[in-house]
């Protein structure tokens, strides 16, 4: 039923999409932090604390493609069921004190994290209307921050009652009801109804060859986006460890950029649909770029906590950005396959991070890492003021009509003019 305006109705996501993503990401985000006191802890130096660290972002790359072959397989509801099991195993693992088996938990818990976001950005991306996509994708992004927010509130409680373990463990909890949320909400969820031909999966060397322009442009932009962005929860502990902050300092830390990132989200939203994701790209990634250049400075706490939020700044007005980014750039109908191999050359950029500040770590110093990656972040700028250009991403949607036809909708609607039905075919980007 459409409503007065001739707008579809918004499908109702919060039971079954964003509160299990609350909960997911309560477990990622209450871990994260004491990776590196879990490490140094069993023996691990700096330099392989900052490796473990990125194992959970490495996890994710390694599932990218997998993960978007298995929601096209049996559909995005059965596969969160899947990313639950697999967040709750990830979780148990860290509690068992031997270095390996913590790298494969870490990893696990990757994985997991890239088969929740993929199996809900791929629900959203083809239930809800498109010209208020972008909306409904900014609320998931939204959902995510709000449960990184409350992860470091919950593994700081867990932390002061039962310890490092416990801290873990809270992990394992949120698991659990996330699991049970997604459970609860089966009968409220309706799984998007797909002919045999939709459901037909492609294979991955074909869909890299279909999209390799895609891929070599939006796609790089995307992942020197992310490697930015996910620089900043792999140096914010680390530095202050180099401080001598004690885990408790360290959740506080994160959580006032945390704080500041969950109340710039709906703002940011509101900006993605206003503007579309080229000048918010550019502002989050300058953002982030320069909190991490000012690192060095930051002597203490306080100076820690003001470049943190500084940061989350950055990444609150770019909420939604790259889960509205892909989906233009994805086929409506099915977009999971599609979906995991844009994430395999984004998520590049987040899995390269831990390698990077590690070896920079070793070579030269933390501080060091903090300013090339800054540095980074003046060029993943550049990148996305290129290549998230509306003309851009219209030519690289391969559900965009082709020459001399137009789509149905307004001319300016929501996505800042980039989606796949507001302007006519071109025949290349630029």
């Amino acid at each position: 039923m459409a409503l007065s305006d001739g707008r579809q109705p918004m499908p109702r996501y919060l039971a079954p999409i964003y509160l299990p993503t609350v909960f997911s990401t309560i477990a990622v985000s209450a871990i994260t932090p004491l990776v590196p006191f879990m490490v140094t802890g069993l023996g691990g130096s700096l330099a392989v604390a900052g490796f473990f660290a990125g194992l959970l972002l490495i996890g994710q790359l390694l599932a990218s493609v997998p993960s978007g072959r298995l929601v096209g397989r049996i559909g995005e509801l059965p596969a969160l069921t899947v990313a639950g099991v697999l967040l709750l195993i990830g979780s148990l693992a860290l509690l068992v004190p031997a270095l390996p088996v913590v790298a494969l938990g870490l990893l696990a818990v990757g994985a997991s994290a890239s088969l929740f976001g993929l199996a809900r950005h791929s629900y959203l991306s083809a239930t809800a209307p498109l010209d208020r996509r972008g909306s409904a994708l900014a609320r998931l992004g939204g959902a995510a921050r709000f449960g990184t927010a409350l992860g470091p509130l919950v593994g700081s409680l867990f932390l002061v009652l039962c310890g490092t373990a416990g801290a873990a463990a809270s992990g394992a909890l949120a698991a659990l009801l996330a699991l049970g949320g997604q459970f609860l909400a089966r009968g409220s969820v309706h799984a998007p109804v797909r002919t045999a031909a939709e459901r037909a999966l492609p294979r991955t060397r074909d869909l890299i060859r279909d999209a390799r322009r895609t891929l070599s442009t939006v796609g790089v932009a995307s992942a020197a986006v992310n490697l930015v962005r996910a620089s900043r929860t792999v140096l914010l502990p680390l530095w202050a460890l180099h401080l001598g902050l004690d885990e408790q300092r360290v959740y506080l830390v994160v959580l006032a950029g945390t704080l500041v990132d969950l109340a710039l989200f709906p703002l940011g939203g509101r900006l993605l649909d206003r503007f579309g994701p080229r000048p918010l790209a550019v502002i989050t990634t300058l953002g982030i770029g320069a909190g991490l250049a000012c690192l060095p400075l930051a002597s203490g706490f306080w100076p820690l906590a003001i470049c943190a939020a500084a940061m989350g700044a950055g990444n609150g007005l770019g909420s939604g950005l790259l889960f509205t980014v892909s989906a233009q750039v994805s086929p409506r109908r099915n977009p999971g396959p599609a979906l995991g191999v844009f994430r395999l050359v984004s998520d590049s950029g987040s899995a390269v991070t831990p390698v990077l500040i590690s070896s920079i770590t070793a070579v030269s110093g933390l501080a060091a890492a903090s300013v090339t990656i800054g540095g980074i972040g003046v060029l993943a700028a550049a990148l996305a003021a290129r290549f998230f250009a509306p003309d851009w991403l219209r030519a690289c949607s391969p559900d965009a009509p082709h020459a001399g036809e137009r789509a149905p909708g307004p001319e300016n609607g929501a996505n800042g003019g980039g989606d796949e039905t507001r302007s006519p075919r071109v025949s290349g980007p630029g």
